[in-house]
């Protein structure tokens, strides 16, 4: 179940980069600095050129961080 899961999560994580990679903001700086409108490949060698894919898995482990964090400490009581 475990590497289900994994799994699972994996096939998310990737398509939620390549939809960035493929999103209009990242399309538009690529056509740009190709003078004209970007393929899908080109988008893509753009991203992970130009530090996106970098960018998404930073993003990523912070994103695990806070989760995380407050699941430990959901119940807690803040301090005043």
């Amino acid at each position: 179940m475990q590497r289900v899961m994994h799994a699972t999560h994996a096939k998310i994580r990737n398509m939620k980069e390549i939809i960035e990679a493929l999103g209009d903001r990242n399309r538009f700086y690529a056509s740009e600095k190709l003078n004209r409108p970007a393929t899908d490949c080109e988008a893509i060698m753009h991203y992970v050129e130009n530090g996106g894919a970098l960018d998404f898995r930073n993003n990523e482990i912070v994103s695990k961080t806070v989760n995380r964090h407050r699941k430990k400490h959901r119940n807690s009581v803040a301090c005043n």
